[in-house]
């Protein structure tokens, strides 16, 4: 979670009224069109999860006794929410029914998660998320060793052709999931319960394209009224110091 704060403290009623009110609603604004930017650009990749944002509101109490309500921060975080399910009949390929759950890669040594993938093999033939390049790993962080046709039952067991069991997915929950790159994440790991991994399937992003463009053009121009307004006011700020420092003509 991501954390902007405009802080409040010792201003006057006059320039918090329309200052910090607007450089507050501009900052959450801005973080809101980044947030969109990047779930439209990453809504092709399997298993994404969309970033969803949230705004707070401050009461302010004026000398005056007058309340005035202004953003103070946005935050940012996963919707774990399942993406459609995509049929592909690649044994190679598998789905994460439940909400939360991801399956546990290694890559360049480190411990990531997915929540769907495109499978395939590496040069060694060890079992790999397409597009990220990270081995699946089973609950002993061992590699798997890719067998032609084998399966992946619901709770994650992998067998080969003659039902000889190769091992087990790793599937867990995680505490405050990170988007990494490459469809990866990162987070605090726990045992997970109430899952079903369906192999042949892959997870669509849950992103909804035009609800996110249309959302990203209401924001855009917001933003630009509330910079219309914050340039508005300093002009008159100027023009007020101005006229101050300037001598009038008899």
């Amino acid at each position: 979670m991501e954390i902007v704060q405009i802080m409040a403290t010792n201003l006057s009623p006059g320039s918090l009224n329309l200052a910090h009110l607007a450089a507050g609603k501009a900052t959450a604004l801005e973080r809101e069109m980044l947030v969109r930017t990047n779930n439209v650009a990453m809504n092709q990749m399997y298993g994404y999860q969309a970033i969803r944002i949230g705004e707070k509101s401050q009461e302010f109490h004026q000398r005056t006794g007058e309340i005035t309500n202004f953003a103070v921060e946005t935050s940012s975080y996963i919707d774990q929410a399942q993406g459609p399910l995509i049929a592909t009949g690649d044994y190679l390929d598998f789905a994460i029914g439940g909400h939360g759950l991801y399956a546990q890669v290694q890559k360049n040594g480190q411990t990531y998660y997915v929540r769907s993938a495109k499978g395939g093999t590496d040069e060694l033939g060890h079992y790999i998320a397409i597009g990220s390049n990270a081995m699946f790993v089973d609950n002993g962080g061992s590699p798997f060793q890719v067998q032609p046709g084998m399966t992946i039952g619901e709770d994650g067991v992998v067998a080969d052709v003659h039902g000889n069991i190769l091992g087990a997915l790793n599937i867990v929950k995680i505490d405050n999931p990170t988007h990494v790159a490459d469809g990866l994440y990162t987070g605090g790991a726990q045992e997970a319960d109430d899952y079903k991994v369906m192999q042949g399937y892959l997870e669509d992003s849950n992103v909804n394209t035009p609800i996110e463009l249309a959302l990203f053009g209401k924001a855009s121009e917001e933003y630009r009224h509330t910079i219309n307004l914050m340039s508005m006011f300093f002009k008159q700020q100027q023009q007020t110091a101005q006229s101050l420092i300037t001598p009038s003509m008899a």
